[in-house]
C-alpha cells in the first residue's frame, strides 16, 4: 500500500548545528508546507544546513496546511 504525501517540512541535516530541528521559518511541528515553500526556505540558506522532509498522511495527527 502506497502512502500519500500531503506536504513537506524543512529540518536540519545530520551533523549540522540544526540537526533534526525545524527550520526557523516554520511555525510548528504540526504545520506542513508546499514543496515550493520548502524549497524557497532551503534556498535562502547559504551554509546548506537544511533538507526537505516529506510528510505522509497519518504522520501528523492534525496537520495545519500552510499553503
Amino acid at each position: 500500500m502506497c502512502k500519500k504525501v500531503i506536504g513537506y517540512q524543512v529540518i536540519g541535516k545530520v551533523n549540522t548545528p540544526f540537526e533534526d530541528e525545524l527550520h526557523p521559518e516554520m511555525d510548528a511541528s504540526f504545520c506542513i508546507y508546499s514543496r515550493d515553500q520548502c524549497v524557497q526556505m532551503i534556498g535562502r540558506d547559504e551554509d546548506d544546513h537544511w533538507k526537505l522532509l516529506e510528510i505522509y498522511e497519518d504522520d501528523i495527527e492534525e496537520p495545519t496546511f500552510m499553503f
